[in-house]
């Protein structure tokens, strides 16, 4: 997508696209998605410190479901 495009569409106060989107998500991250979603309150899967939590969470119910396996194995 143009830079000339994205300026006119914001300039206008318009939104993009579905493909205009996803072209800026592609090329400025989730953070990019985070900071345009309207209604003030991004949500906690869309900034780092939520993705890195989900991250966390996830890697501790895997090492329980690990410890139980082994538990139950022997």
């Amino acid at each position: 997508m143009k830079a000339d495009a994205v300026k006119k569409a914001l300039a206008r106060g318009s939104l993009l696209n579905g493909e205009g989107m996803l072209a800026l998500i592609r090329a400025y991250g989730l953070d990019f998605l985070a900071y345009v979603m309207a209604g003030g309150e991004t949500p906690a899967w869309l900034t780092s410190s939520g993705q890195e939590e989900a991250i966390s969470s996830r890697d501790q119910k895997l090492a329980q479901i690990k410890a139980r396996r082994t538990a139950t194995s022997c």
